[in-house]
């Protein structure tokens, strides 16, 4: 299979997000901000909740300054199969997916967020025709100096499998918001179903 068509289905088959993601603000004892889908601990000092599917379905925003808000526009592009969503993406980032077949061979792939991009805009009609998307539990967003990562489980909805070690990266963009800078995605490319 050659490169661009084995990129062109992982972007098919695994990066648009989907579903409802509520999104709890929680503070723990000793200050620690944290993000995750699941209510806060009895001890934390916050519980505030962020949910995509009570916001507005809002256009591309490229000046969001939290990360719960920047991921809910990532899950709402995503779910709409809007071309927008490869403005979240440095052109410098790094979008790394491994692939496990069924027969045990492995394969590894790592493209620039400019090459993401292009991507996109050939595969998304796909993706829309197929209506490929994922949805995420057990989401966890954790601030890194000036950045923050953002785990979670994702699941394909059109191939019944779980992503456990899904990732995004996002940093602070000049003048204003966040950007993807790098991102991680395990894919398979038989079904579960």
């Amino acid at each position: 299979m050659n490169k661009l068509l084995f990129v062109k289905f992982i972007v098919i088959c695994l990066l648009f997000s989907g579903n409802a993601l509520a999104i709890n603000k929680c503070i723990g004892d000793k200050g620690k901000v944290s993000f995750q889908d699941k209510p806060c601990p009895e001890n934390s000092k916050s519980n505030s909740t962020y949910s995509a599917k009570t916001s507005p379905n809002k256009s591309l925003n490229s000046r969001i300054d939290n990360p719960e808000e920047f991921f809910e526009q990532y899950i709402q592009l995503s779910d709409n199969f809007d071309l927008a969503v490869g403005a979240l993406y440095s052109d410098n980032a790094k979008i790394h997916s491994y692939r496990v077949y069924s027969q045990g061979f492995e394969r590894s792939m790592k493209v620039t967020g400019a090459q993401w991009k292009q991507l996109l805009i050939k595969a998304m009609p796909l993706a829309k025709a197929k209506n490929d998307k994922s949805s995420f539990t057990n989401v966890d967003i954790s601030q890194q100096d000036e950045n923050y990562k953002i785990k979670a489980d994702r699941y394909s909805l059109v191939k019944c499998y779980q992503d456990t070690g899904y990732y995004m990266i996002i940093a602070p963009r000049s003048g204003g918001g966040f950007h993807v800078i790098e991102e991680y995605m395990q894919t398979q490319p038989q079904s579960n179903c």
